[in-house]
């Protein structure tokens, strides 16, 4: 079983769903204490609105940390790999996939097999490599880098083997700690300072962002450095595995 790669999707379930749970949390204490008030003041509406839709704001950062952690596995496709040089070109116009080409991916930790295809998607400038036994495949693109034209290979399909990384996966769910953790108490404890604001705004509406906004905001302060400091291990600290 592959433990790298079930600890680097919890991280990714657990960056979303605490903070996201900490959000509803915590709009639904503010918007509880906004209804009530509303039901009194209905002209405070857009005073009571800001302070009820800021605690939903850890939920985004929660996704923003998951959808990272997917990125680097390879979820979403289309990841540049390498480049190879263009006089590589000839033989995949004509569906051939040389030595030469296999050496590259092999130097590169893209091994392909011996029954691997190649197919042209558009003559001149695209092609399509299947390997049907790894269930993976690539795209290669002709580009110009810097006024120079390169053979860019694109992973497709396939998610990096981390059976024998599982250190990874314990990284990846290190890093997410701290959005994890900050996100869903700061905004559980954000939404009941909101509240506290809509009842100070229904009575002093000059002091709703003196006071509610403001305060409220002080607590999203170290949502926003749980968020910064784990997207600085995610994007730096860890040396994602290559599908």
């Amino acid at each position: 079983m592959d433990y790298g790669m079930i600890l680097a999707l919890a991280a990714a379930g657990l960056a979303a769903l605490l903070p996201g749970i900490g959000s509803a949390i915590g709009i639904g204490i503010a918007g509880r204490t906004a209804a009530g008030v509303l039901s009194e003041k209905p002209e405070r509406y857009g005073q009571m609105f800001i302070m009820v839709v800021l605690p939903g704001t850890q939920g985004f950062y929660g996704f923003l940390a998951a959808f990272l952690v997917m990125l680097n596995l390879g979820f979403f496709g289309g990841r540049l790999l390498f480049s190879v040089d263009l006089a590589l070109q000839a033989d995949l116009n004509n569906t051939t996939i040389s030595q030469e080409l296999r050496q590259e991916f092999e130097n590169n930790k893209y091994p392909l097999l011996q029954h691997t295809s190649i197919s042209v998607q558009e003559p001149e400038s695209e092609w399509l490599i299947t390997d049907k036994q790894n269930k993976k495949s690539y795209r290669i693109k002709k580009e110009e880098d810097k006024k120079e034209e390169k053979l860019n290979i694109y992973g497709e399909t396939g998610f990096p083997d981390m059976s024998e990384t599982p250190g990874i996966g314990v990284q990846a769910l290190m890093a997410c700690l701290p959005i994890i953790f900050a996100g869903l108490i700061s905004a559980i404890l954000q939404g009941r300072v909101c509240a506290g604001g809509i009842l100070m705004a229904a009575k002093k509406p000059e002091m709703a962002f003196k006071a509610g906004v403001v305060y409220a905001v002080m607590v999203e302060v170290y949502a926003v450095l749980g968020l910064l400091v784990t997207m600085f291990m995610l994007l730096f600290g860890i040396s994602w595995p290559t599908a």
